[in-house]
């Protein structure tokens, strides 16, 4: 797959896999890859939170950088932690809520604004289930399908068998005593 999830949090992205479907572009229920539809050699594109940075134990670029500490990183736990404490500091200043905690199963990225998150473009219908249990629940009806489709198929295919071999019969029941008649 071209797009693939680090044990430390992360989705990385590996153009050499990348047959340029754009179906992450479909199923993201954040709208967050991209395509590159101008460039002559088009990738998609998104934050790959700085993989090469967390995977040798650093924080992610931005969040180093970043002056007024708006921007962080850590554990996740942490993140809601410091999340909600800031709400709780400032609750005129940041809308009663930390996207990402609960959103399509709760998310590596948490958000809190002093705006709406639809303001910020951020999608606020989406369900609490993580969107691979919704894959799972369609996936796993398939060995019960096939598990009925094989004898189906199977008497199907006896059944028009079988009249094809009563035609034949009765073809040539009726092919043997029309020549016998003809002799008499």
């Amino acid at each position: 797959m071209a797009l693939y999830k680090t044990k430390e949090g992360p989705v990385g992205y590996d153009a050499s896999k990348c047959m340029g479907c754009r179906y992450c572009m479909a199923a993201c229920p954040f709208r967050i890859p991209t395509y590159e539809w101008y460039s002559p050699t088009p990738r998609v594109r998104k934050c790959i939170m700085c993989i090469d940075r967390v995977t040798a134990g650093k924080p992610t670029a931005c969040s180093e950088s970043c002056p007024t500490g708006a921007t962080i990183f850590g554990q996740r736990d942490e993140l809601l932690a410091e999340a909600h404490k800031r709400i709780a500091a400032e609750p005129t200043k940041y809308v009663p809520a930390v996207f990402g905690e609960r959103e399509a199963g709760g998310t590596s990225v948490l958000y809190i604004s002093s705006v709406p998150f639809d303001k910020l473009g951020l999608p606020t219908n989406l369900p609490q289930t993580p969107m691979p249990h919704y894959t799972w629940e369609a996936l796993s009806h398939i060995p019960a399908i096939v598990t009925a489709a094989v004898p189906l198929l199977w008497g199907v295919w006896w059944i028009t068998n079988r009249r094809d071999e009563v035609a034949e019969a009765e073809h040539g029941t009726k092919t043997a005593s029309k020549s016998g008649e003809d002799h008499a």
